[in-house]
Protein backbone atom coordinates (compact mmCIF):
# COMPACT_ATOMS: atom_id res chain seq x y z
CA UNK A 1 0.00 0.00 0.00
CA UNK A 2 2.79 2.78 0.81
CA UNK A 3 4.50 1.93 -2.25
CA UNK A 4 1.20 2.24 -4.48
CA UNK A 5 0.67 5.71 -2.76
CA UNK A 6 4.45 6.33 -3.00
CA UNK A 7 4.38 7.08 0.47
CA UNK A 8 7.89 6.80 2.17
CA UNK A 9 9.44 6.38 6.00
CA UNK A 10 11.31 8.83 7.67
CA UNK A 11 11.87 9.97 11.26
CA UNK A 12 9.52 11.98 13.13
CA UNK A 13 11.31 15.95 13.21
CA UNK A 14 10.98 17.79 16.29
CA UNK A 15 8.39 20.18 15.01
CA UNK A 16 5.04 19.15 12.70
CA UNK A 17 4.46 22.12 10.63
CA UNK A 18 1.79 20.39 8.40
CA UNK A 19 -1.94 21.27 9.06
CA UNK A 20 -3.54 18.19 9.19
CA UNK A 21 -2.04 15.13 10.77
CA UNK A 22 -3.65 11.51 10.06
CA UNK A 23 -2.26 8.98 12.43
CA UNK A 24 -3.09 5.45 10.96
CA UNK A 25 -1.40 2.36 12.71
CA UNK A 26 -2.31 -0.75 14.26
CA UNK A 27 -5.43 0.35 16.52
CA UNK A 28 -3.37 -1.01 20.01
CA UNK A 29 -0.90 1.75 18.64
CA UNK A 30 -3.01 4.50 18.31
CA UNK A 31 -2.97 6.48 21.58
CA UNK A 32 0.89 6.32 21.97
CA UNK A 33 1.46 7.39 18.58
CA UNK A 34 -1.20 10.35 19.07
CA UNK A 35 0.74 11.28 22.26
CA UNK A 36 4.50 11.68 20.34
CA UNK A 37 2.84 13.38 17.16
CA UNK A 38 0.72 15.73 19.21
CA UNK A 39 3.55 17.31 21.10
CA UNK A 40 5.03 17.88 17.98
CA UNK A 41 2.45 19.62 16.23
CA UNK A 42 1.82 23.24 15.42
CA UNK A 43 -0.85 25.87 17.37
CA UNK A 44 -4.29 25.70 14.87
CA UNK A 45 -3.36 22.43 13.40
CA UNK A 46 -5.46 19.44 13.56
CA UNK A 47 -5.04 15.90 14.36
CA UNK A 48 -7.27 13.03 12.78
CA UNK A 49 -6.69 9.40 13.67
CA UNK A 50 -8.86 6.29 12.18
CA UNK A 51 -9.32 3.53 15.12
CA UNK A 52 -12.29 1.47 14.44
CA UNK A 53 -13.03 1.41 18.14
CA UNK A 54 -13.66 5.15 20.09
CA UNK A 55 -13.68 3.85 23.78
CA UNK A 56 -10.40 3.88 25.54
CA UNK A 57 -9.09 6.01 22.36
CA UNK A 58 -10.91 9.10 22.08
CA UNK A 59 -10.89 10.29 26.03
CA UNK A 60 -7.15 9.33 26.48
CA UNK A 61 -5.97 11.35 23.11
CA UNK A 62 -7.74 14.70 23.44
CA UNK A 63 -6.54 14.60 27.32
CA UNK A 64 -2.55 14.99 26.14
CA UNK A 65 -3.44 17.81 22.89
CA UNK A 66 -0.94 20.59 23.24
CA UNK A 67 -3.26 24.19 23.40
CA UNK A 68 -4.58 25.02 20.44
CA UNK A 69 -4.44 21.76 18.33
CA UNK A 70 -7.30 20.29 17.43
CA UNK A 71 -8.89 16.93 17.01
CA UNK A 72 -11.07 14.29 15.30
CA UNK A 73 -11.83 11.01 15.40
CA UNK A 74 -12.76 9.41 11.90
CA UNK A 75 -13.89 6.03 11.10
CA UNK A 76 -13.91 5.11 7.09
CA UNK A 77 -16.47 2.60 6.88
CA UNK A 78 -14.85 1.22 3.91
CA UNK A 79 -11.67 -0.81 3.42
CA UNK A 80 -8.18 0.31 1.50
CA UNK A 81 -8.93 -0.99 -1.73
CA UNK A 82 -11.55 1.85 -2.50
CA UNK A 83 -10.02 3.94 -5.35
CA UNK A 84 -13.08 6.55 -5.01
CA UNK A 85 -15.13 8.19 -1.82
CA UNK A 86 -18.42 8.40 -3.91
CA UNK A 87 -20.72 7.27 -1.63
CA UNK A 88 -18.55 6.52 0.75
CA UNK A 89 -19.48 6.87 4.24
CA UNK A 90 -17.28 8.72 7.44
CA UNK A 91 -17.96 8.75 11.17
CA UNK A 92 -16.24 11.61 12.59
CA UNK A 93 -16.21 11.94 16.05
CA UNK A 94 -14.91 15.85 17.19
CA UNK A 95 -13.18 15.87 20.27
CA UNK A 96 -11.68 19.43 19.93
CA UNK A 97 -12.72 21.05 16.60
CA UNK A 98 -13.88 24.39 16.98
CA UNK A 99 -12.18 25.45 13.59
CA UNK A 100 -11.85 22.03 11.91
CA UNK A 101 -14.99 20.20 11.95
CA UNK A 102 -16.82 22.28 9.35
CA UNK A 103 -13.78 22.40 7.03
CA UNK A 104 -12.90 18.53 7.41
CA UNK A 105 -17.04 17.76 6.69
CA UNK A 106 -16.61 20.28 3.56
CA UNK A 107 -13.28 18.59 2.14
CA UNK A 108 -14.95 15.17 2.85
CA UNK A 109 -18.14 15.99 0.91
CA UNK A 110 -16.39 17.77 -2.00
CA UNK A 111 -15.65 14.13 -2.63
CA UNK A 112 -19.00 13.23 -2.66
CA UNK A 113 -18.35 10.77 0.60
CA UNK A 114 -21.40 10.43 2.95
CA UNK A 115 -20.42 12.54 6.43
CA UNK A 116 -22.10 11.80 9.48
CA UNK A 117 -20.56 13.30 13.31
CA UNK A 118 -21.18 11.16 16.56
CA UNK A 119 -19.80 10.87 19.92
CA UNK A 120 -17.74 8.00 21.43
CA UNK A 121 -20.21 6.37 23.17
CA UNK A 122 -22.72 6.48 19.69
CA UNK A 123 -20.36 5.15 17.60
CA UNK A 124 -18.83 2.02 19.69
CA UNK A 125 -22.78 1.18 20.05
CA UNK A 126 -23.50 0.91 16.23
CA UNK A 127 -20.51 -0.56 15.11
CA UNK A 128 -21.32 -3.50 17.90
CA UNK A 129 -24.09 -3.90 15.51
CA UNK A 130 -22.31 -3.50 12.61
CA UNK A 131 -18.90 -4.92 13.12
CA UNK A 132 -19.01 -6.95 16.02
CA UNK A 133 -22.22 -8.96 16.02
CA UNK A 134 -21.74 -8.88 12.15
CA UNK A 135 -18.11 -10.29 12.19
CA UNK A 136 -18.83 -12.71 14.91
CA UNK A 137 -21.74 -14.02 12.72
CA UNK A 138 -19.58 -14.62 9.99
CA UNK A 139 -16.31 -15.99 12.68
CA UNK A 140 -19.01 -18.74 13.78
CA UNK A 141 -19.71 -19.70 10.66
CA UNK A 142 -16.25 -20.30 9.78
CA UNK A 143 -15.42 -21.89 12.94
CA UNK A 144 -18.63 -24.45 12.00
CA UNK A 145 -17.26 -24.75 8.17
CA UNK A 146 -14.01 -25.79 9.56
CA UNK A 147 -14.58 -28.93 11.14
CA UNK A 148 -17.56 -29.66 8.57
CA UNK A 149 -16.63 -31.62 4.77
CA UNK A 150 -16.50 -29.17 2.13
CA UNK A 151 -16.56 -30.59 -1.56
CA UNK A 152 -16.56 -28.45 -4.23
CA UNK A 153 -18.71 -30.14 -6.83
CA UNK A 154 -21.19 -29.78 -4.33
CA UNK A 155 -20.91 -25.59 -3.73
CA UNK A 156 -23.82 -23.45 -4.91
CA UNK A 157 -23.25 -20.26 -6.19
CA UNK A 158 -24.34 -18.34 -2.99
CA UNK A 159 -22.51 -20.67 -0.77
CA UNK A 160 -19.73 -19.46 -3.45
CA UNK A 161 -20.31 -15.93 -2.57
CA UNK A 162 -20.22 -16.74 0.92
CA UNK A 163 -16.77 -17.97 1.22
CA UNK A 164 -15.58 -15.22 -0.73
CA UNK A 165 -16.91 -13.09 2.14
CA UNK A 166 -15.09 -15.43 4.79
CA UNK A 167 -12.08 -15.93 3.53
CA UNK A 168 -11.85 -12.05 2.66
CA UNK A 169 -12.63 -11.61 6.72
CA UNK A 170 -10.02 -13.79 7.12
CA UNK A 171 -7.46 -12.00 5.71
CA UNK A 172 -8.07 -8.84 7.75
CA UNK A 173 -8.58 -11.24 10.95
CA UNK A 174 -5.92 -9.54 13.22
CA UNK A 175 -8.43 -6.35 12.97
CA UNK A 176 -11.75 -8.18 13.46
CA UNK A 177 -10.00 -9.79 16.52
CA UNK A 178 -9.06 -6.14 18.43
CA UNK A 179 -12.52 -4.89 17.29
CA UNK A 180 -14.08 -7.97 18.90
CA UNK A 181 -11.50 -7.44 21.74
CA UNK A 182 -11.95 -3.55 22.19
CA UNK A 183 -15.50 -2.40 21.42
CA UNK A 184 -16.77 -2.21 25.20
CA UNK A 185 -20.42 -3.53 24.16
CA UNK A 186 -18.56 -6.68 22.13
CA UNK A 187 -19.87 -9.30 25.03
CA UNK A 188 -23.55 -8.20 24.93
CA UNK A 189 -23.94 -8.33 21.40
CA UNK A 190 -22.04 -11.83 21.41
CA UNK A 191 -24.26 -13.22 23.98
CA UNK A 192 -27.53 -11.70 22.37
CA UNK A 193 -26.36 -13.86 19.54
CA UNK A 194 -25.70 -17.26 21.57
CA UNK A 195 -29.20 -16.67 22.79
CA UNK A 196 -30.98 -16.02 19.59
CA UNK A 197 -28.98 -19.42 17.68
CA UNK A 198 -29.70 -21.55 20.86
CA UNK A 199 -33.53 -20.61 20.85
CA UNK A 200 -33.90 -21.08 16.97
CA UNK A 201 -31.69 -24.56 17.22
CA UNK A 202 -34.43 -25.37 19.61
CA UNK A 203 -37.23 -24.10 17.60
CA UNK A 204 -39.83 -26.29 15.80
CA UNK A 205 -40.68 -25.58 12.33
CA UNK A 206 -43.13 -23.42 12.52
CA UNK A 207 -41.67 -21.39 15.39
CA UNK A 208 -38.30 -21.21 12.99
CA UNK A 209 -40.21 -19.89 10.24
CA UNK A 210 -42.70 -17.28 12.34
CA UNK A 211 -39.37 -15.80 13.58
CA UNK A 212 -37.37 -15.87 10.22
CA UNK A 213 -40.39 -14.35 7.99
CA UNK A 214 -40.56 -11.28 10.81
CA UNK A 215 -37.02 -10.48 11.13
CA UNK A 216 -36.83 -10.54 7.05
CA UNK A 217 -39.68 -8.36 7.26
CA UNK A 218 -38.35 -5.60 9.24
CA UNK A 219 -35.14 -5.86 7.46
CA UNK A 220 -36.64 -5.58 3.95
Amino acid sequence: MARRLNVGFKKLPSSIDEKIVLVSVPMNKTVDVCKDVAGRMKKGSLLVEISSVKTGVTDKVASVLPEGVEYISVHPLFGPAVRSLIGKNFVLVPMRSERWLGEFKRILSSLSARVVVADTEQHDRMMAVVQVLHHFAYLCLAVCLSKSELRGEFTTESFAETMRLVRRLGRNLDVILSIQRDNPLAPIVRERFSQVAESLAKSDFEELSKVAREAFRKLA
